[in-house]
């Protein structure tokens, strides 16, 4: 199962890499199986509750994190400054798991998330088989796309902040694509658009995804790439004044020349322009959109002295002009995304033509060797055929000749077959009368052997039965041995009393009575919980001192002592203390607590 994370800037395209990865066999992501929250959504929450990214756990695993060995009351101060970001790292762990979960039947999924550059060390760590695509565009891209309002309030102190954004993200980027290597490619979107068919099965074979045959996974209604982000050049006008603010800049420059030196797909520019070009294709232009200008205004002065019902219908119409040209703008980019669509229909049809055509010349070769064959065989089975009729006319003439001496055979065997019956008879005489004597003799014989094994069997059982006897005197000889020897020790020690002393000195009768002694006041019902940790800590610190090796049924007073078991104190102590281990359990402590005393007293 392959799953790949496409991280870029989000100027950067990074939508047309996912598009054409799903196009090429790549699966989106069903949402978690319980919370049915998507990898996005997942990686939102994750930026919320992991801020110190840097600090995230190195060695996780799907698996549920085991409790840590060594944890003691002493600690508790220390881990309460940790104990967020020891929870949320194993809670949040069960996030991803539930969406492996639910796409455990997909054999190549992935996502597209510019915000998971974030937690790429939290990806990376959680799971080994998650592979990612680092994705990069040309700077320019920051200014191009732009809306008139943004581009109107652009100047230095906003190019240099996007600027120093867009470093700052890359430089990350570029950091750790170096640091996740074996299981990363870096790409330049430009060069996937100028070249798809090319670029893709160099992409799924450094992340190891050459099993993902293109022929199976072609959809062909799912590339959807919008035409005017293929378009390189949209303005020279706007293409000279970025390429001009960016000569400045030279540590963005710097940094897109690393990108492209460090990519597994870099950008190939095969029409690459000069500035004095640039320049002569800006100037044009801007003389174009002058001269769009002088028109319009020139009509706008014509309309002035016109009345008013004139200017309202010449409003109307250009109205009516502008919607067309929207309109046809619109038939325009559908068009052309539907020549896309086609031209890469036309190419995927001219590659499987040309492989069908290598398939039908091997096929003609394969059919003329088959041919050739056929007519060796063919002149093969004519020659066996002239020999088997040869043989066939060899053994007519011999079953004749056998068919004239079968027949002076056969009288000759007549004969034979008279004496032999004669025979047989006498035989089937004297085999009737040995059978007799054999019955009788073999009836003797088991009469026989049946009183032989009558008399095994009642000396195996005697024999049995002494064996079972000695086994029982063993043991008992064992056992009063052992008798003996713990008598002889019960005597030399003297007898033991107190038993009830231990019982009372135990940790769930001094809860208990706390609790009791506690609840006759109201300020000692108030401090209960102090004076019960206060219990617990101080049994704790006596505890280690004390001798441990106390057995209770050696004591002569044991069966009395035990009835303190039953007494509210104990009970109320040994409900405190099995709730106490676990803090989700702390909320049920007093019902529990007062259901016991309930039960206490209906008894």
């Amino acid at each position: 199962m392959k799953k790949v994370i496409i991280i870029g800037h989000k100027q950067s395209n990074y939508q047309n890499v996912e598009k054409a990865f799903q196009y090429y066999g790549m699966n989106p992501p069903h949402p978690s199986k319980r919370e049915k929250m998507s990898p996005i959504e997942i990686g939102d929450v994750l930026n919320k509750v992991l801020p110190d990214l840097n600090k995230a756990p190195e060695n996780l695993s799907l698996l549920p994190n085991k409790k840590i060995k060594g944890s003691s009351i002493k600690n508790k101060s220390r881990k309460k400054s940790r104990n967020s970001t020891v929870k949320t790292t194993s809670l949040w762990d069960n996030l991803y798991l539930d969406l492996v979960l639910a796409n455990i039947d997909q054999e190549f999924w992935g996502w597209s998330d510019p915000n998971s550059l974030q937690l790429l060390d939290y990806w990376a760590n959680i799971d080994q088989d998650i592979h990612f695509v680092f994705v990069y565009d040309k700077p320019e891209n920051l200014f191009q796309h732009n809306f008139i309002e943004e581009s109107i309030e652009l100047d230095s102190e906003k190019i240099k902040e996007k600027l120093e954004e867009w470093e700052k993200y890359n430089e990350k980027l570029l950091m750790f694509f170096n640091k996740y290597k074996e299981r990363s490619v870096l790409i330049n979107s430009r060069q996937i658009r100028k070249s798809i068919q090319n670029s893709i099965p160099k992409i799924y074979k450094e992340l190891s995804a050459s099993e993902v045959t293109l022929e199976k996974i072609l959809h062909e209604d799912r590339l959807d790439i919008p035409s005017e982000n293929l378009n390189e050049n949209l303005n020279p006008l706007s293409d000279l004044i970025i390429s001009n603010v960016l000569k400045k800049h030279y540590s963005t420059v710097e940094l897109y020349e690393k990108l492209q030196r460090e990519s597994s797909l870099p950008y190939l520019d095969t029409n690459k322009v000069n500035d004095i070009s640039l320049a002569i294709n800006a100037w044009q232009e801007m003389i174009k959109r002058n001269k769009e200008y002088q028109i319009l205004t020139a009509e706008h002065k014509n309309t002035e002295t016109f009345p008013l019902e004139e200017k309202n219908k010449l409003v109307e119409k250009t109205k009516e002009i502008v919607r067309e040209k929207e309109k046809n703008i619109k038939d325009k980019k559908d068009l052309e995304i539907q020549i896309e669509a086609l031209q890469l229909k036309l190419e995927k049809y001219f590659i499987e033509s040309n492989a069908l055509k290598e398939d039908n010349k091997k096929l003609s070769i394969e059919i003329d060797d088959l041919n050739i064959k056929k007519e060796e065989n063919i002149k093969s089975l004519k020659k066996e055929i002239e020999t088997l009729k040869a043989e066939i006319e060899k053994n007519h003439i011999e079953n004749k000749n056998l068919k004239e001496t079968n027949k002076s055979s056969l009288i000759e065997i007549e004969k034979l077959n008279r004496e032999k019956e004669d025979d047989n008879k006498q035989k089937e005489k004297t085999i009737t009368l040995l059978k007799k004597e054999d019955s009788i003799k073999s009836n003797e014989l088991d009469r026989k052997n049946e009183e032989i094994k009558n008399y095994k069997i009642i000396i195996e059982d005697n024999i049995k039965e002494k064996k079972s006897l000695e086994n029982q005197v063993e043991a008992l000889q064992f056992e009063l041995e052992k008798y003996f020897i713990e008598n002889k020790k019960i005597k030399e020690k003297p007898p033991l009393w107190g038993a009830s002393k231990v019982i009372r000195s135990t940790l769930e009768y001094q809860l208990g009575r706390t609790m009791i002694e506690k609840s006759r006041s109201i300020i000692g019902f108030i401090m209960l919980p102090i004076s019960l940790i206060l219990g617990y800590l101080s049994f704790k610190i006596s505890e280690i001192r004390k001798d441990k090796n106390i057995i209770l049924h050696e004591y002569q007073d044991y069966y009395e002592a035990m009835k303190l078991k039953n007494h509210l104190s104990y009970k109320l102590g040994e409900v405190f203390i099995i709730n106490f281990k676990n803090p989700i359990k702390w909320i049920l402590l007093p019902y529990r607590l007062y259901k016991t005393v309930f039960n206490f007293k209906k008894k």
